[in-house]
């Protein structure tokens, strides 16, 4: 048979033939950003930290190995790593009377909201309806903020139905965290001034509205809100009445607003 020439085998399979460190035989090094043994995976596995052993990761405890250590799990989705009980979930597939962890999540926000969790994981999806909380929560996408929809009225509540306007996401006094979603629709928060003979109806925020307390905004996307049009009338009472509306995707009439947003059309 005729010789192997040095600068050719038998074998093929090098995913990277000028990297003497990369071909089939090799043995994965992690992490070194390369795929050394040519088996699709470049390195090895993403892993966050889990101390309380509740599935979910702490996202500021990032590594990356060969295999999944002791106390570590593939997910950067915990509020609170030094609580068992957060976070909870919710998903589209729910079902009514869940107890919103992982195999059992709540079919809807308000559900998770009325539960008292204060850490909530939305699976992909749509989630429908106008939010406020009355205690402090987080609310974090399990994906990427295109994956999983917050999703308000997008319908027209001028007129004589001005006061059913609806941001899809309220604040009035919490402290609330939203991070990998998008808020779409909503039609506002209504409020009225009144003085003798002549009432200023005003309706602010269609996705986000802050009244007071604080919002944090992390990779979150606003889009589609609703706002009613502005129009001049009278009303029952024979009272002149003026329709504004503004900050069609965020409105702050008070409180703090932290982060950033990118909008949408």
């Amino acid at each position: 048979a005729c010789p192997e020439r040095p600068d050719w085998s038998f074998r093929d399979g090098d995913c990277d033939d000028a990297n003497s460190a990369i071909n089939p035989g090799k043995v994965e090094v992690c992490p070194d950003g390369l795929d050394n043994n040519c088996d699709g995976v470049t390195d090895g596995v993403d892993q966050w930290q889990d101390r309380d052993g509740d599935g979910a990761g702490d996202p500021g405890s990032f590594k990356n190995a060969c295999t999944v250590a002791s106390g570590w799990t593939t997910n950067d989705l915990d509020c609170n790593d030094s609580n068992s009980s957060t976070p909870r979930y919710v998903a589209t597939t729910g079902v009514s009377g869940a107890s919103g962890v992982a195999a059992d999540p709540y079919p809807t926000i308000a559900d998770g909201l009325a539960g008292g969790a204060t850490c909530l994981v939305l699976a992909a999806g749509a989630y429908s309806g106008s939010i406020e909380s009355d205690h402090n929560v987080e609310l974090w996408g399990a994906g990427e903020p295109a994956e999983t929809v917050l999703s308000g009225d997008a319908g027209d509540c001028a007129g004589g139905g001005w006061p059913g306007c609806a941001p899809t996401l309220a604040v009035t006094g919490e402290t609330v965290t939203v991070r990998d979603l998008t808020v779409e629709g909503g039609t506002g928060m209504p409020t009225l001034t009144t003085e003798p003979g002549f009432e200023d109806r005003f309706v602010c925020g269609g996705g986000l509205y802050i009244g007071g307390g604080a919002l944090t905004l992390e990779r979150v996307v606003v889009q589609g809100a609703a706002l009613p049009a502005a129009e001049t009338g009278t009303t029952s009472t024979g009272d002149t009445y003026a329709f504004t509306s503004g900050g069609g995707g965020l409105c702050a009439l008070g409180g703090v607003a932290r982060g950033a947003l990118r909008a949408s059309e």
